[in-house]
């Protein structure tokens, strides 16, 4: 039997280091690491591709990464179902081959593990668990630097996470244990989870303990809460003060019935306020990502408006330079109608006839320009409008958040008036879906309005393109000089 250690904590709980010791001390990660980032410098331990299973399987059941609601797997199609299985099936064997220890790490599997269970035995493996506690104020602020999620938002999160975890686990061979603790001698705690897993870990060498000496360096810890802070932080509810003090009394004694009754308590309770507040609160976040989606596409929409208006400034200049070319030739007709004065009537006519012409066009030429110009003054209004109905969406998403991590601390704390809240967020859902519109219809008609301003510039280069005459003109009125020179000296006539 192959043995797969499963780290089921709440995000920023300090999974990444209890994972990451483990790899060092021979326990196979998966192949294809998430890389490291600014949070989390010396990596995450954890699968993309089981990352993006997950997610996907979040999306099935209408839930996502930060919803604080229990799980609902019924939820899910059966035929996405069968699917998702399948892919579950293969992600597991492309990540970690035929390794027979494995480390399995991803903080969405603590409310997803009664999925991933099946797939993970009939692969052949014996899942063994270890939970890692940090303090939920720590995490909810490490979560608040990293993510920008409000405090409160994160201690539902990590109420959440770490009640689904310990039900899934609760009888089964598992290692609950504080993190702090970790940290300062992690060399006990691996010895006390190769004791209550029931495994020896493929090396506990001293050149894999000096790596995880190295690992395990004081400068991961960046966010801290003293117990202080915990009771006494106006966003810490007493359910998520009484789960963490059950937690850590479990660290010592895994079979406390009291901690066992107080969690059941406490994990039944939140499910009841989950189906409460869910359908309101959580929604909300959904549509605050969907907002926020929508703000990112709408900057795209506005670059590729600044992109025409730069393509229309160039179309402009050129005008103009094609303008000034006309009017020189307009010129040299003038100097060569004086240079003709004396030529026939007839050929006066013909020339007065052809500086009319010439005048129209340059006339209407100069029109076309003003109302080119006056488009694009149109246009740069129509962007600024855009740009000021961006920034009200932006203003109003700002707001959402506000009242939303108002609305959530208030939930958690008072449960009685979850009703009004309710009926506030809807109300507020509304506008701002009702200002994405109005956004959206103003692109829409900046966006109609350049198509047309691009139109009457195509139609400008044709008028441009029909005129040629001038050049003719001017290489005629020479040689039709001089054939009249000739006519007068023939009949007697004087140039003079």
């Amino acid at each position: 039997m192959r043995h797969a250690i499963v780290v089921l904590g709440m995000h920023r709980s300090g999974t990444s280091s209890v994972a990451g010791a483990l790899a060092h001390l021979g326990v196979a990660p998966p192949s294809t690491l998430l890389p490291s980032d600014w949070d989390n410098p010396r990596g995450f331990w954890e699968s993309r591709r089981i990352i993006e299973v997950d997610d996907r399987l979040l999306r099935a059941g209408g839930s996502y990464w930060r919803d604080w609601r229990r799980f609902d797997a019924d939820a899910i199609a059966p035929d996405a179902a069968d699917d998702l299985t399948t892919d579950m099936s293969r992600v597991l064997q492309a990540e970690f081959g035929d390794a027979s220890m494995i480390v399995v790490k991803e903080p969405r599997m603590c409310r997803l593990w009664p999925q991933w269970d099946p797939i993970v035995r009939a692969a052949g493996y014996d899942p063994r668990f270890v939970l890692p506690i940090r303090s939920p104020l720590e995490v909810a602020r490490s979560l608040h630097r990293r993510n920008g999620i409000a405090v409160a938002e994160g201690l539902l999160l990590w109420l959440r996470h770490v009640l689904d975890a310990e039900q899934v686990t609760r009888g089964r061979p598992r290692r609950i244990l504080r993190w702090d603790r970790f940290m300062a001698d992690w060399r006990a705690e691996v010895d006390r989870i190769e004791s209550t897993l029931g495994l020896r870990l493929p090396d506990r060498g001293s050149a894999a303990s000096a790596e995880v000496d190295a690992f395990l360096s004081g400068d991961l810890k960046t966010v801290e809460a003293s117990a202080r802070d915990l009771t006494a932080g106006p966003d810490t509810h007493v359910w998520v003060r009484a789960a963490y003090e059950a937690l850590t009394v479990l660290t010592d004694r895994d079979d406390d019935a009291n901690a066992f009754l107080i969690l059941d308590d406490l994990r039944q309770r939140f499910d009841q306020a989950s189906s409460l507040f869910g359908r309101s609160v959580g929604s909300l976040l959904a549509d605050i990502e969907t907002v926020e989606q929508a703000r990112d596409l709408a900057r795209l929409d506005m670059d590729r408006v600044e992109q025409v208006a730069r393509r229309l400034g160039r179309n402009l200049v050129l005008a103009s330079e094609r303008s000034q070319a006309l009017v020189a030739r307009l010129s040299q007709a003038d100097a060569d109608r004086l240079q003709a004065a004396g030529a026939s009537a007839a050929a006066e006519a013909r020339l007065r006839q052809a500086l009319d012409h010439e005048t129209g066009l340059r006339r209407g030429a100069e029109a076309r320009i003003e109302e080119t110009q006056a488009a694009l003054a149109a246009s740069a209004v129509a962007e600024a409008d855009a740009r000021s109905a961006a920034d009200s969406v932006r203003r109003a998403r700002d707001v959402l958040v506000r009242r939303l991590d108002e609305a959530q601390a208030d939930a958690a704390r008072q449960a009685a008036t979850a009703a009004d809240a309710e009926v506030r967020t809807a109300r507020e859902l509304a506008l701002a879906a009702a200002r994405i519109g109005q956004a959206e219809a103003e692109l829409a008609e900046t966006r109609s309005r350049l198509d047309a301003e691009t139109a009457r510039l195509q139609d400008l280069r044709r008028d441009l393109a029909r005129r040629p005459f001038a050049l003719a003109w001017s290489a005629w009125a020479p040689a039709a000089r001089r054939r009249m020179v000739a006519f007068a000296r023939r009949v007697g006539l004087s140039r003079r």
